[in-house]
């Protein structure tokens, strides 16, 4: 077969070098002009080229172009110079599983299982489409980052219907990578197969990432094919190597002879391998909650471990700890601090709770005790409850131990208790006085405004919450917590259209800034700055020093672990988002925003699955939650499950009052199945964008949503139409540069989010 040679491309590509070669086409890197970026260009052959034909490859790749997903290559572009078909993809700088297995030989089986999901994802979302990859091997799968990328879709079918007979089995280069993962009906020549055939080609894959050799090895490819059909693979407990049962129960079952015997979708795999990941590399981290704070009589109070013998109980006791923590927080006006923090202060005056749990049955008993400074234990306190209803135990836990601390002492009605402070070695100060009633003010006016941030009732609730705010500076004008808190409502209400908005953004960022003044030391104070230089200065900068210092004063403040979840993600460290998300929603469950991070660091990561657990949680804590519940459909689509994501793209556009068009869309579903109802949506919806930039500027600031030359950007990324989306980029940046970062990473702003 002859191999194309250096053609002469468009004057938009400058070829740099070859980066591979097959059989049936060479791929080089080059550079495209009009980016300034470096782009993979694969050149058919010449045989190819001519039993192919240009009117079907161009038909073909239309179709795998439509493929956008996390988990997949995506097709640029395509066409034909010097008599040579090609087509264009990012220029992927990372490895493919056949290089690095070739250099480590087998992988870990946490890697496998993750790696694996992430194909199984990737493979679930075209499967929607109707597109089976057909050749799924180590060679079409990149590692970057410790996350997996299939290239290539759909070019197995394109090549192999178009050569006569077995004429994929004996072309020089590609036989042994291909034969070695086909499905015996593929194998067989069945014209129909589906997804089922790409999953058995997943088994084989990770088999071979597991023992370092495909399931089935023979000299030639006919006797390789012939064992597809009638070799049982050896098991996995047979090699030499570390599996789990659950994982080798997986890779057994994809590996069945008949597709009926294979799971029956590429989603379910994913979520079956997520859970072997997370079972084969969890680590049981005890969670430990260390607060130092002011109480009316005993000065500090520093919440230690609680703990649990059975394992079971590990979660009811972190959860216990995390209740106290926030309630303590919010009733008391508690300052939590890393238990580091807490040890530093010499001399402290206060006690330390520590607990345990314990279960027999569905019972459950938490023992608490306090112990001074001194050795001396003050109190201990034994509370029952039920395993069934692990929230009426918190609510007994907290009522309980907040009685014990009040007791300490009678809360001053009306005077201001100026707060004393103590250095510690890091620098921190600890709050050593009584809680004056201007901070229980505070805390009632956050109440009430965190409950109208949500929509509904907002403004009668903000209303409330202002008069608490402005009655707790009255009696101190100059406690941060209060300056605070009126700032941050004075940008919720010119977010929300209920004051002009420069007077309110003004107005606020001088009551935020007049508590920096006050007291540099609280951690709300740093936590309001960084939401302020992210959502309104697009400074992403001072967003991230904030943050890192608000924590560094308050590790357990559930809204800067989210702020600081979107400063990982917009740095691309994915993986501590996910598990700063992860800790806020310990924190925090009953907040549909932390959920709603979880679920958008999840997507960054390619956890679909995981992503549709967490944003359904954010829906059922707070229904119609509208970035969730967008979320919750971009996760359905890149699992595949594309009914799924019709009937919530169907609720959004009900609940924003677009009946008419929701309407459309399940009768669309109906008659052209969801896939197609739901690109001609994603195409009425750009186009109406489309029509209002003609009309409005589209660089605007949008407080409560994205601007809508990020909904147009996302409307092409969606469709496949890269360019025209790599042009609203450019445009987007030439106006709002600042802003670019969170753009790209699909950073949207909420409203109450701000507010919490």
């Amino acid at each position: 077969m002859n191999l194309p040679r250096a053609i002469k491309l468009p004057d938009r590509f400058q070829l740099d070098r070859e980066i591979g070669r097959g059989g049936m086409a060479v791929v080089y890197r080059a550079h495209d002009r009009h980016l300034d970026r470096f782009v993979a260009i694969k050149v058919l052959s010449a045989d190819v080229t001519s039993a192919v034909g240009a009117d079907r490859f161009q038909r073909e790749i239309s179709v795998m172009a439509k493929l956008v997903h996390p988990g997949i290559v995506a097709l640029f572009d395509s066409g034909v110079s010097d008599d040579r078909l090609y087509y264009v993809m990012p220029f992927v700088a990372g490895e493919t599983l056949r290089a690095r297995l070739t250099r480590e030989r087998r992988f870990t089986m946490e890697d496998v299982a993750a790696l694996g999901a992430d194909v199984a994802e990737a493979l679930a979302y075209a499967h929607g489409f109707g597109i089976v990859h057909r050749d799924v091997k180590p060679e079409n799968i990149f590692a970057i980052g410790g996350r997996a990328i299939l290239t290539d879709f759909g070019i197995a079918r394109l090549i192999g219907e178009s050569t006569a007979g077995g004429a994929q089995l004996t072309t020089s280069g590609l036989v042994l990578g291909t034969v070695s993962y086909m499905s015996p009906e593929q194998a067989g020549g069945e014209l129909r197969i589906d997804g089922r055939s790409d999953l058995y080609g997943l088994g084989c894959v990770l088999y071979e990432l597991l023992t370092g050799s495909p399931p089935f090895v023979a000299p030639t490819a006919m006797a390789v094919i012939a064992q597809h059909f009638t070799a049982v693979p050896r098991s996995l407990h047979e090699h030499d190597v570390r599996v789990s049962s659950a994982l080798a129960e997986i890779v057994m079952q994809l590996l069945a002879k008949d597709p009926a015997d294979r799971p029956a979708n590429a989603g379910d795999v994913a979520r079956a391998l997520r859970t072997a990941s997370q079972a084969s590399s969890a680590v049981v981290a005890r969670e430990t909650i260390a607060l130092s704070s002011p109480s009316p009589n005993e000065g500090t109070v520093t919440l230690g471990e609680i703990t649990s013998a059975d394992s079971e109980c590990e979660t009811v006791a972190a959860a216990i700890g995390h209740a106290l923590s926030a309630s303590l927080s919010e009733s008391l006006g508690i300052r939590v601090l890393t238990q580091a923090i807490a040890a530093s202060s010499v001399a402290s005056t206060g006690v330390t709770l520590t607990g345990s749990v314990r279960r027999s049955g569905a019972r459950l008993r938490i023992a608490l005790r306090a112990v001074s400074t001194n050795g001396e234990v003050t109190w201990a306190e034994q509370i029952d409850g039920s395993f069934d209803d692990i929230f009426a135990l918190e609510d007994k836990v907290v009522e309980n131990v907040t009685q014990k601390i009040r007791a300490g002492g009678k809360r001053p009605q009306t005077e201001v208790s100026k707060p004393l402070t103590r250095s510690t070695p890091s620098g921190t100060r600890l709050l050593t006085a009584s809680i004056s009633e201007a901070d229980h003010l505070v805390a009632e006016g956050r109440k009430s405004f965190r409950f109208g941030s949500s929509g509904g009732a907002a403004k009668h609730h903000l209303e409330v919450s202002a008069i608490y705010f402005k009655r707790a500076l009255e009696l101190d004008p100059k406690n941060a917590r209060a300056l605070c808190s009126f700032g941050n409502w004075h940008y919720v209400m010119g977010v929300s259209g209920l004051m002009p908005r420069d007077e309110a953004f003004t107005r606020g960022r001088e009551l935020i800034f007049s508590a920096l003044a006050a007291d540099d030391q609280c951690a709300e104070v740093h936590c309001s700055l960084a939401k302020v230089a992210l959502y309104f200065d697009d400074d992403f900068h001072a967003t991230a020093r904030h943050i890192e210092r608000s924590l560094e004063l308050d590790p357990n403040d559930t809204e800067a672990l989210r702020i600081q979840s979107i400063v990982y993600k917009i740095l691309g460290r994915i993986d501590e988002a996910v598990r700063v998300a992860q800790s806020a929603t310990v924190r925090a469950p009953e907040v549909a925003v932390l959920w709603n991070c979880l679920g958008d660091a999840l997507l960054s990561a390619g956890r679909n699955a995981e992503a549709v657990d967490a944003l359904r949680q954010a829906i059922a804590t707070t229904p119609n939650f509208g970035p969730a519940q967008e979320r919750l459909e971009i996760a359905r689509v890149r699992l595949g499950e594309m009914d799924l994501a019709i009937e919530m793209r169907a609720s959004r556009l009900g609940v924003a009052g677009q009946r008419e068009r929701a309407s459309l869309l399940t009768t669309e579903s109906t008659e052209l199945g969801a896939t197609e109802a739901l690109r001609r949506d994603v195409r009425r919806e750009l186009d109406g964008h489309l029509k209002q930039s003609e009309s409005i500027d589209a660089f605007a600031e949008y407080f409560t949503t994205r601007t809508l030359a990020d909904r147009i950007v996302m409307g092409f990324a969606m469709l496949g139409e890269y360019q025209s989306a790599m042009d609203w980029v450019e445009r987007s940046y030439e106006n709002r540069p600042g802003r670019l970062r969170r753009m790209l990473t699909d950073l949207p702003f909420d409203r109450q989010g701000f507010a919490l």
